[in-house]
């Protein structure tokens, strides 16, 4: 695995700590490295089930709705439903999701305001399967000191030892991995006297350098720029170092990336950050976001529209003069909360409607 893969969500890679604020980690400020994949989606559409409704709203029933009648079924079926309930503070603290047939019961507890369990039952399937479970452990700074997840009575992924320094920073960390709870990785980290640059190294279970990255801060405290070192799994050699910089505007908006050349793993090639350079304009008065990349197949761009609460309404973007404009058609209540919507997939030949939604909101 390539270490941009690892790198950008840090700990959520991996671990199951990707809703977690930095500090509750200790873990340095994340880059927002973009990927070849990263340039082309549009973020979380409005219609997004994990998206809180506003106001006091006790249950939503989410449902995806068949468009056209196929042999699975007719049009205006429901395909998917999300049933959630959210406590009073806007968490879900149940959600029955049901997907063609299949159904999976998620439990979630809370103290004060972190997550520390989560369980899947699927009451409904015709073989019997084992309980998911994830659960989170934190020390009484509020600080994580264990994660772990699995299947019945198997641990699957488990992040345990976690150090810090003084300033509560995480400087090491294990992953084990299986039901034997075996040493996967070990992770490093180690910050200069001015807390500006972080140096962070991940070891495999024998402690050979799996990947390293040096990452350096600006006076905001965003990511300035980030030195990745990565092993070639064929050599078992380490690759030559990639350099990636990055540029904010004056709202400490990502504006510019900018990455030197390096060889592409065919294998995981959406998963990398393009060379080259990728920009990012806003325009905050129609409440749109650009990306562009000049790559060698052309130019790649995609504009995104966003709703108030930063929720994708519409997109437009392609390849050389290729576009699709899809937009995302909502009625409302009182509340503002959506209750129907259509996904309009707009080109050069017409349009047709590719996804359908309804929400049923229960108030308080």
């Amino acid at each position: 695995m390539v270490a941009w893969l690892l790198f950008p969500s840090g700990l959520s890679a991996q671990f199951g700590t990707e809703t977690l604020p930095d500090q509750n980690v200790g873990r340095p400020p994340q880059a927002p490295l973009i990927t070849f994949l990263g340039i082309v989606t549009p973020g979380k559409l409005v219609t997004d089930p994990s998206l809180p409704p506003f106001g006091p709203v006790a249950q939503t029933l989410y449902e995806e709705l068949r468009v056209d009648e196929t042999p699975a079924g007719s049009a205006g079926e429901v395909m998917t439903s999300v049933k959630s309930t959210w406590d009073e503070a806007g968490r879900v603290i149940e959600e029955i999701r049901t997907d063609r047939g299949s159904e999976s019961d998620t439990i979630n507890r809370y103290e004060g305001a972190r997550l520390v369990g989560q369980e899947s039952t699927f009451p409904n399937s015709r073989q019997l399967k084992p309980k998911l479970w994830s659960y989170w452990v934190y020390d009484k700074s509020a600080k994580l000191i264990e994660f772990r997840r699995g299947s019945g009575d198997q641990i699957q992924n488990h992040d345990t030892n976690f150090k810090r320094d003084s300033q509560g920073r995480l400087t090491s960390y294990e992953y084990r991995q299986g039901p034997k709870d075996e040493l996967f990785s070990r992770t490093e980290l180690r910050y200069s006297a001015d807390g500006k640059a972080a140096d962070v190294t991940d070891y495999d279970a024998s402690g050979a350098v799996i990947t390293s990255w040096t990452q350096t801060v600006d006076e905001q405290g965003h990511v300035a720029m980030l030195i990745i070192r990565d092993r070639d799994w064929q050599t078992q050699q380490m690759k030559a170092p990639v350099k990636i910089a990055f540029r904010y505007d004056e709202k400490g908006r990502l504006i510019e990336q900018d990455t030197d050349a390096h060889a592409s793993d065919d294998s995981t090639g959406e998963g990398e950050p393009p060379p080259g350079m990728v920009s990012i304009a806003y325009d905050d008065a129609k409440h749109t976001k650009t990306t562009t990349y000049a790559g060698d197949e052309g130019l790649l761009a995609l504009t995104v529209t966003q709703n108030a609460r930063g929720a994708t309404v519409r997109f437009v973007g392609g390849m050389n003069g290729r576009t699709l404009d899809t937009l995302v058609n909502c009625t409302y209540d009182t509340h503002g909360n959506w209750t129907t919507c259509q996904q309009i997939d707009q080109t050069s030949g017409g349009h047709r409607v590719e996804r359908m939604w309804r929400r049923t909101i229960t108030y308080r």
